[in-house]
């Protein structure tokens, strides 16, 4: 399990940092805050949007912005239907081709143990 950080920590941490009695060679950071640190880089970079383009096309539930909001969909390929499920209740106006699809998506977060 990654060591995690909570929000006073990374404060502390900034502003440790930020402290300019410090010198770039005695500033020092312990091995359980490296990780941390990167733990948290690594969620940041899975949770920035992406085209929906690049979206998996296999089933796999998403967080979509579709129509200005945030929507949890997936790939849908069934007889007579391949595309975009659309969230019960959301309402696409037919005629617009370019309504018919999420415009960006992200992973969702891992359930917490």
């Amino acid at each position: 399990m990654a060591d995690m950080l909570t929000r006073e920590q990374i404060e502390q941490l900034l502003a440790r940092a930020n402290d300019t009695e410090y010198t770039p060679d005695e500033f020092t950071i312990d091995a359980g805050e490296l990780r941390a640190l990167c733990s948290l880089a690594l969620v940041g970079l899975a949770v920035q949007p992406r085209l929906s383009e690049e979206a998996p096309k296999d089933g796999t539930r998403i967080l979509a912005l579709w129509g200005g909001e945030w929507v949890i969909t997936y790939w849908a390929k069934r007889p007579g239907f391949e595309g975009w499920q659309m969230p019960s209740g959301m309402v696409v106006k037919a005629y617009d081709r370019s309504a018919w699809q999420p415009v960006q998506f992200t992973s969702l977060p891992e359930p917490r143990t």
